[in-house]
């Protein structure tokens, strides 16, 4: 099971050239004791106002990427001592000493004069600072309040679904008729002759279905992070309660899932999953054994430690349409 970490696309240019250019005026503005309308009448404002607009916009650059760059490799929810130790020097101490050459070889060779003669680093420079400061906290807010809402959702989700769960029971046994059976003493299941004592013919045994895919790889959004599973490694049950469809792993941790369980057993059923009944679809890493149930139904046994996973009998019982077909399927060896 391979982790991803959350990554987020901030789309905020619109944002970074506006917060930019408000900065460079007051910057430009700052300790002068002019005026903004004032100002606007002298073509020297204009100067000094492009100049640190395009040192601004360049540093909120340099931020948002750097940003984004650790959010792929540094997220703050698997590693936030860290996150923070980077953030600080490559978000903010980095791009403080970016706009402290920039600007000294501006008051070098344009200027004509050290920097350090000037008041430039007694006045402004610190509001650029500043600015450096409050564009990474911006940042640092904007990731934890979208990966709350991420979060909030699922569980918004997950608490829809188990309140469904509990008639989870109900749904699949009303729903669940038995296969039509067109003469009782020779056919039980449509899928497998049976010879006239009830037994399966031991001479025809139609393989399961299955549809060859590319790989055995799904993707499910586990809140502050996308996760990707094996299915036949990782997952041990799918299952379907009310309108929502979930996957449990055999480490105990269930997703939310998009697609429907048709489309998981048109994919994936075959050697290692069998779909038992209407609302699950099972791994056999996760059976051990089955024993016989009242109606023509089976009830699986599960290794130990998976029992737990399933909670309910439907979770473990196979219907009376797959009762042939399920037998079948269990006594055919994993083939490589």
């Amino acid at each position: 099971m391979h982790t991803h970490n959350l990554v987020i696309r901030y789309n905020n240019l619109a944002f970074r050239i506006a917060g930019s250019l408000v900065v460079a005026i007051f910057i430009t503005l700052f300790g002068t004791g002019s005026s903004f309308f004032i100002a606007l009448k002298y073509p020297s404002f204009y100067l000094v106002v492009g100049l640190s607009f395009l040192v601004a916009l360049l540093l909120t650059y340099c931020v948002h990427y750097s940003t984004i760059q650790l959010d792929k490799y540094f997220d703050w929810q698997r590693k936030p001592f860290r996150r923070a130790g980077l953030q600080l020097s490559i978000g903010v101490l980095a791009p403080v000493v970016l706009a402290y050459y920039i600007m000294m070889l501006y008051f070098r060779f344009v200027d004509g004069r050290d920097i350090h003669d000037s008041q430039y680093m007694l006045i402004d420079f610190p509001h650029m600072v500043y600015f450096i400061i409050i564009l990474n906290l911006y940042y640092v807010i904007h990731y934890l309040v979208v990966a709350l809402m991420m979060m909030y959702h699922l569980w918004q989700n997950e608490r829809r679904a188990i309140e469904k769960e509990a008639g989870l029971v109900t749904i699949i046994s009303q729903a669940e008729e038995p296969a039509p059976v067109k003469d009782p003493e020779y056919l039980i299941n449509e899928h497998l002759p049976m010879t006239k004592a009830g037994t399966i013919s031991e001479t025809i045994v139609p393989a399961v279905p299955k549809v060859q895919m590319d790989n055995n790889w799904i993707t499910v959004n586990g809140g502050m992070h996308t996760l990707t599973l094996d299915v036949l490694q990782d997952v041990c049950y799918f299952y379907r309660s009310g309108r929502s469809n979930w996957v449990v792993t055999f480490s105990g941790n269930r997703y939310l899932v998009a697609k429907t369980l048709k489309e998981f057993e048109l994919a994936y059923c075959g050697a290692h999953l069998f779909r038992i009944n209407r609302g699950v679809i099972i791994n056999r890493a996760a059976i051990a054994r089955y024993e016989e149930g009242k109606h023509r139904r089976l009830i699986l046994i599960l290794k130990p430690g998976y029992e737990q996973l399933c909670s309910g009998e439907d979770f473990i019982t196979v219907s009376q349409r797959n009762y042939s077909l399920f037998k079948s399927w269990l006594d055919q060896p994993l083939t490589v």
